[in-house]
């Protein structure tokens, strides 16, 4: 982990929109890698994130029956 974005706002909405705009703005160049920024904010956009009440394995979950929010083929990329 290079980094971590931590938002708060006393209503659920304001944190995340926080958190997206944290990302939107975020400026990094990490040489011969890459970051998952795109996974973020598509996960910052599904439903049940913006619902609350998510579990631990709820990102797991998501990937093993979802839905593109990332292909299988760049998996190895987004974990790394």
């Amino acid at each position: 982990m290079i980094a971590k974005i931590i938002a708060f706002a006393p209503e659920r909405s304001l944190a995340l929109a926080k958190l997206e705009r944290a990302l939107n703005e975020l400026e990094l160049k990490i040489e011969g890698g890459t970051t998952n920024r795109a996974f973020l904010k598509a996960l910052l956009n599904s439903p049940e994130i913006r619902q609350g009440g998510v579990h631990t394995r709820f990102v797991e979950e998501l990937l093993e029956e979802k839905r593109g929010i990332i292909e299988k083929k760049h998996w190895n990329i987004a974990l790394m």
